[in-house]
């Protein structure tokens, strides 16, 4: 698992990210226009489906910045 692959499949799961415009210190509850509810359950959709790890909202809302996700979904993962 890969942290650049991680992020272009983050920019693909939210409607209307550009790409390439993502980085791993982003807060993304706080600094991403598009994030929302939607968004939220999209990416947690995604990480199931691509990585075969099942957050919580609870463990979501936990990480402040794109790297701190792709840390703890690492942590879970088996790939």
């Amino acid at each position: 698992m890969e942290l650049n692959d991680f992020l272009r499949k983050f920019e693909y799961a939210i409607e209307d990210v550009e790409p390439n415009s993502v980085d791993a210190d982003l807060d993304f509850q706080n600094n991403l226009e598009q994030w929302d509810s939607l968004a939220a359950m999209t990416l947690l959709a995604m990480i199931d489906n691509e990585y075969d790890v099942v957050l919580t909202g609870e463990e979501l809302i936990s990480c402040k910045t794109v790297n701190e996700l792709f840390e703890l979904i690492k942590s879970k993962s088996n790939k």
